[in-house]
């Protein structure tokens, strides 16, 4: 996960974040084996579901060869570049409590045998990887999230 994060703390927390990174991926739905996966064990989209569905059960084992394959196809996409323009401003919900804030995009990395490197990310709509949110799972209220993801 590569971001960039505030916290400020006090009476009517809150907490206003701007900034941008940059980052040079490869693109997960470029796999056909993954969309197969998808389609046929009915994970959510994006690189967070796909990992939760890969560590949960014997998935790796079980679909070895099939994962390897999507990781060749992946490896030898092309890399993009992305780039990620925050503008957010949150508050707190409760008077005294902390308010943190991160920008983050979810970005896999894989290494193989040989020492390659490459990272992935997902250009999907994902159902469970976005969303301010407090440490139970709360939404957090924000306004004007400016906020842009470009692959």
């Amino acid at each position: 996960m590569s971001g960039i994060a505030v916290s400020v703390s006090g009476a009517g927390a809150w907490a206003k974040l701007d900034g941008s990174f940059s980052f040079k991926v490869k693109c997960l739905e470029k796999s056909t084996t993954y969309q197969r996966l998808k389609q046929t064990h009915k994970f959510s989209s994006g690189v967070n579901s796909f990992w939760c569905w890969l560590i949960g059960g014997q998935h790796a084992s079980e679909h070895k060869e099939e994962l390897n394959e999507m990781f060749r196809e992946i490896q030898t996409s092309e890399t993009v570049n992305g780039k990620v323009k925050v503008s957010l401003y949150a508050t707190g919900m409760y008077p005294n409590v902390e308010v943190t804030a991160y920008a983050f995009v979810f970005i896999l990395e894989v290494s193989d045998k040989q020492g390659n490197t490459f990272r992935i990310t997902s250009s999907e709509d994902p159902k469970n990887d976005v969303g301010g949110q407090d440490q139970n799972g709360n939404p957090l209220p924000s306004k004007d999230n400016n906020s842009t993801i470009e692959l």
